[in-house]
């Protein structure tokens, strides 16, 4: 899993999915040429570019005219979507009508919106918009059990660099468990064989798969928190199941959707802002600072995130937007955050270091789980790597400046001494919040005894917090860190609900 992790975190989210719904469509023209599959190759074709043009041209005006991110990632992801369900259809005979929903499903980004970022699936409301304006249903043709295996396995990547498969495999047995209980109710479900079938049939050829792979799980219409997940998992598998055997809507599959994307969007609100960049500060030689001017009425958690879009010249595979914890306080009046550059830098991190006082980036949030327990009392033990400082940056000086005291051990490691990051900081407010510091070395023999030699592992966490099995633990750094920290904590009894973590596996490494 480290060695998939690490693959997958070397390219951007969009490019996966691209490159998994391309291969889909690919797939089905083969299948098609060899007449395995009975649909027109010319068709699949001439609808997947025709599409691709519309979705991308009217995009591209939109964009424009709302001033907004004119990046290629939604569009061409939208088009392959509405390729692989509608139809295959012949596009002499149907242009106007995939042109009209093509132009619905990349409108819908920019008028159904809130606070700058969009509500709805754009391919769920296109395919509703099909059935109710146009009466022509979406026939979901990927849905045929030849494409099945594909779609499973070319979707798990997808849904592991999005860290989804809590949603996904919450709905496909919250669906499971409903479309049997609906069976039972309507007394077609006599016998285990007639149960089986029903089971059976909607994974092998239905847009059960499909949906829960590719549209249910878009980030920007779905919930990252544990809790939202499940009831959105849950809520949109029984709307499914109503809208499909009570009450006969052929579009159940996206409407309970649309309902889920509302339902989501009001359990975390997210807004999109603005921020102009007001200072930098180099923290350490490969490690700068970026102070933003806070909104006003921005309210935020120590310890939470936010999605940062730069859109600039020539991006690379990584793309245009990175997940970085605010390193500031809420206290601050100025939200921060704190990056480690190198030789082989992205090309995002170029640009932003490229910016000047005054230039402008856009970020969605705040969010995330990673904060500081209600609990007062609770011992507390934060293992850090590297930059992965952040969030328990913003968390030591929020208790700092609130005058709250709580029993803390921070690990942090690093190579050497000097690419400890906010060392100062965190000394000085130790004695005032309870915090107490050591700072572990990897690559070199530190000459002071104020530093402990070697990787944070067991032995470590014994001396200097002999009282660990009480405590929480928070893991923040680099995946293969956290994830090697997770098993030494596993292996000292820790149970996994006193472990919280993080990091961003799904969102492209920290290059």
């Amino acid at each position: 899993m480290r060695a998939i992790n690490a693959l997958l975190n070397r390219f951007n989210m969009y490019l996966v999915v691209r490159a998994y719904l391309g291969a889909l469509v690919l797939l089905a023209i083969g299948l098609s040429l060899l007449d395995i599959l009975p649909y027109q190759v010319l068709n699949i074709i001439g609808m997947n570019l025709y599409l691709v043009a519309v979705c991308v041209g009217v995009n591209w005006v939109l964009a424009r005219f709302f001033r907004a991110d004119t990046s290629l990632d939604s569009p061409l992801i939208t088009a392959l979507i509405l390729t692989l369900i509608l139809g295959p259809l012949s596009l002499a005979e149907h242009w106007f009508y995939l042109g009209a929903l093509a132009v619905i499903a990349m409108a819908s980004k920019y008028l159904l919106a809130w606070h700058g970022k969009h509500v709805f699936n754009p391919a769920a409301v296109a395919v509703v918009a099909a059935s109710v304006v146009f009466s022509q249903g979406a026939s979901w043709w990927v849905g045929t059990p030849l494409l099945v295996p594909l779609i499973v396995i070319g979707g798990a990547p997808v849904i592991q660099k999005i860290q989804r498969w809590r949603l996904v495999l919450i709905f496909i047995g919250a669906y499971t468990l409903f479309i049997l209980a609906a069976g039972v109710w309507m007394g077609t479900v006599s016998e285990f064989s007639t149960a089986g079938r029903i089971i059976a049939l909607p994974l092998a050829s239905s847009p059960l798969l499909f949906f829960a792979f590719v549209m249910l799980v878009e980030p920007a219409t779905s919930p990252r928190k544990k809790w939202p997940q499940i009831y959105f998992a849950v809520g949109t598998a029984a709307l499914v199941v109503i809208f499909q055997y009570w009450l006969g809507i052929v579009y159940a599959f996206t409407l309970a959707l649309l309902v889920g994307n509302v339902a989501a969007r009001l359990m975390e609100p997210s807004l999109r802002y603005k921020l102009t960049l007001d200072s930098t500060i180099e923290e350490t030689e490969d490690t700068m600072s970026f102070q933003f001017k806070k909104p006003k009425d921005f309210h935020y958690a120590p310890g939470q995130f936010m999605v940062w879009s730069l859109p600039h010249r020539h991006p690379d595979l990584r793309g245009t937007r990175r997940w970085f914890t605010l390193s500031s306080s809420p206290t601050e009046e100025q939200l921060m955050i704190t990056m480690r550059f190198s030789d082989e830098s992205s090309s995002f991190k170029q640009a932003i270091r490229h910016m000047e006082p005054g230039d402008h980036m856009t970020a969605n949030g705040p969010g995330g789980e990673f904060t500081l327990p209600e609990d007062p009392d609770q011992p507390l033990i934060w293992l850090a790597g590297g930059i992965g400082i952040t969030p328990f940056r913003s968390m030591a000086k929020h208790l700092y400046d609130t005058g709250e005291t709580r029993d803390i051990t921070l690990f942090y490691g690093n190579p050497t001494v000097e690419s400890i990051v906010f060392k100062d900081m965190f000394d000085s407010v130790a004695p005032t919040i309870g915090l107490k510091p050591v700072y572990a070395i990897t690559d070199e023999t530190p000459e002071s005894e104020e530093y402990e030699s070697g990787i944070i592992d067991a032995d470590m966490i014994k001396r200097h917090a002999p009282g660990y099995a009480r405590a929480m633990f928070y893991l923040s750094g680099p995946q293969p860190m956290v994830e090697a920290m997770e098993t030494m904590l596993r292996s000292l009894g820790i149970k996994r609900d006193r472990i919280t973590t993080d990091y961003f596996p799904g969102y492209g490494d920290e290059q």
